[in-house]
């Protein structure tokens, strides 16, 4: 008997096979049998990775500019190009920071790729409630070409 409790535990513990953003997928496909048909994929993602590219991209900006400012900054052109691109960086990081926030409010957030017509995209879209809420498409491409680049 004390083992079935061992048993029993570990199947509580591991649940049944579903978590609630996999049910969102589920569930967006079931309402939109037709439409889910275009989707080479729906994947349930956490935002962290795509936070992580941003920051090392932002880090890797910023990181550049600074030292162009201390080492050429008595050229008053490069000194002031370098505080526009430090700027720039600064808003768009501001801007990212705030886009995820959204997104991560709106729902469950999946990375995806789907096929109309001769387009080819990618990117996040997130569901609510078996509706895609948001859709943020990264990339495009012919349908007909087999890479991305």
């Amino acid at each position: 008997m004390r083992a079935w409790h061992g048993i029993i535990f570990w199947i509580l513990m591991a649940g049944c096979c579903t978590t609630p953003s996999r049910d969102a997928v589920a569930l967006y496909q079931a309402k939109h049998s037709q439409e889910s048909k275009s989707f080479a994929y729906i994947y349930p993602v956490g935002t962290k990775m795509y936070d992580t590219v941003f920051r090392i991209k932002s880090t890797t900006i910023s990181g550049i500019g600074h030292p162009i400012k201390e080492k050429f900054g008595a050229s008053a052109d490069v000194s002031e190009y370098a505080d526009k691109v430090l700027k720039q960086e600064a808003k768009a990081r501001d801007d990212w920071d705030k886009h995820l926030l959204e997104l991560r409010n709106l729902g469950t957030v999946c990375e995806f790729e789907r096929v109309q017509q001769s387009v080819r995209s990618r990117g996040l879209l997130v569901l609510n409630n078996g509706e895609i809420v948001k859709e943020d498409v990264w990339t495009t491409m012919p349908s007909d070409e087999q890479e991305w680049f």
